[in-house]
């Protein structure tokens, strides 16, 4: 089941003092949050709130039980030379 909903709070936080966003998606089970320090304003936030939503689609995908979802670091992105990709030649 996916995410049905799904709302972003922005809120400073003493413990890390920074500010913060806390991404909550809801499926028909109950609710699924993950609280993390903000990024840069721009891309990077979005960025940040995509791969946010896409750990708690996979929470939800596994079956995982509502509540908080365990945060683990984005997958480095591949940047691919237009000149040279090494995987082409």
């Amino acid at each position: 089941m996916p995410i049905q909903a799904w709302t972003e709070t922005k809120f400073y936080d003493p413990i890390n003092d920074r500010d913060s966003t806390r991404i909550t998606g809801f499926s028909g089970r109950g609710a699924y949050w993950v609280n993390q320090p903000l990024t840069l304003p721009g891309k990077s936030r979005r960025a940040q709130r995509e791969h946010l939503l896409n750990l708690i689609e996979r929470a939800i995908a596994r079956g995982d039980e509502p509540g908080e979802v365990a945060y683990a670091e984005p997958a480095p992105e591949k940047v691919v030379d237009p000149i040279f990709d090494p995987d082409r030649y």
